[in-house]
């Protein structure tokens, strides 16, 4: 295989997908770049995926079907696909059976990885609802260090899609398992594991899809709870010390903290006892429990905030205080 055109392992975890998914394994076949597999695992569907997925093989593309005897728990599911990249390749690019890329996504993806040694992660523009989401990245650069690229995520500065992401391959497979269990946001967790040890970059061209709809993982588990709010924390306070100096670092937690547990307190007094308490029973797990003088603390926050005395939370999870 020619050096100029590595492996590429396109990767889609897939349970009862076939409302969507025949449009991106028609993108995958579709794609400019010469040398690409595409690795789908059925995680036990019961409506048509097995069938839409036999009809993609013996295409250009090369395709490794596999097909789970029982339904896996998700991260479970996504690292069990991951786990069958062929050996030789040497990125692997998740692609959600309801998303969609651009012809020469993954052409343009590996030419930025291909200049930059030393980069992990390679990331893109993409549009949801018909409209490019702003990526906050600078435009005149198109590479930015490992702390740098975690302070900008971390504070909202820069956009991190998980699921539209080119991994190096042996970026992806230092820390096993890839995806954490647990964890909604396991694949963000898992790209700002990868940026503790590499480099990021980032192509400023649309080059993906995310469909929003009714039935996808973010609709079903994630919104319903918040979980942005809990995994934000979580993610703030794992990779907050790799971006942050211990004063900065402290003041950012100290913000983000203060700005959940407003949330918190407006969940209790809206008629949302369910969300109220599921969150106090997740932050009783971490020892992270608001104590009623925390409490008070965050509400002269926000008159502090409100009065421009103090900078309102706008990072991760991208909620600015209202």
């Amino acid at each position: 295989m020619s050096r100029a055109t590595p492996l590429v392992a396109i990767v889609t975890p897939v349970y009862n997908g076939a409302r969507y998914l025949p449009e991106t394994l028609e993108c995958v076949q579709a794609q400019t770049y010469p040398t690409i597999v595409h690795v789908v695992l059925d995680n036990a569907s019961t409506d048509e995926t097995p069938e839409i997925i036999r009809s993609f093989t013996n295409q250009r593309v090369p395709l490794i079907a596999v097909r789970n005897d029982a339904t896996l728990p998700l991260e479970e599911n996504w690292n069990a696909a991951v786990a069958r990249v062929p050996a030789e390749a040497k990125y692997i690019r998740i692609l959600c059976a309801d998303d969609t890329m651009t012809l020469e996504a993954v052409s343009r993806m590996v030419a930025v990885a291909e200049r930059n040694p030393g980069v992990g992660l390679v990331g893109c523009e993409h549009h949801r609802s018909g409209a490019t989401e702003p990526s906050g990245w600078p435009r005149d650069r198109e590479r930015f260090a490992s702390q740098e690229a975690l302070e900008h995520i971390l504070l909202g500065k820069g956009m991190l899609l998980a699921t539209h992401v080119l991994m190096l391959r042996d970026a992806a497979y230092l820390s096993l398992p890839l995806f954490r269990p647990g964890l909604l946001a396991s694949d963000t967790e898992a790209c700002l594991r990868i940026l503790t040890k590499y480099d990021w970059s980032f192509v400023h061209e649309d080059l993906a899809m995310t469909r929003d709809h009714p039935h996808s993982i973010t609709s079903i588990h994630a919104a319903p709870i918040q979980a942005q709010f809990f995994e934000g924390l979580v993610l703030l306070k794992e990779f907050g010390p790799f971006a942050f100096s211990p004063e900065r670092f402290a003041e950012v937690l100290a913000r983000f903290r203060r700005h959940y547990r407003r949330r918190i307190l407006r969940w209790r007094f809206s008629g949302h006892s369910k969300l109220y308490v599921h969150h106090m029973a997740c932050l009783r797990e971490i020892g992270e429990a608001p104590t009623i003088l925390d409490n008070v603390d965050a509400l002269v926050d926000l008159v502090a905030c409100k009065a421009g005395l103090r900078p309102g939370w706008t990072g991760h999870p991208f909620f600015s205080e209202s």
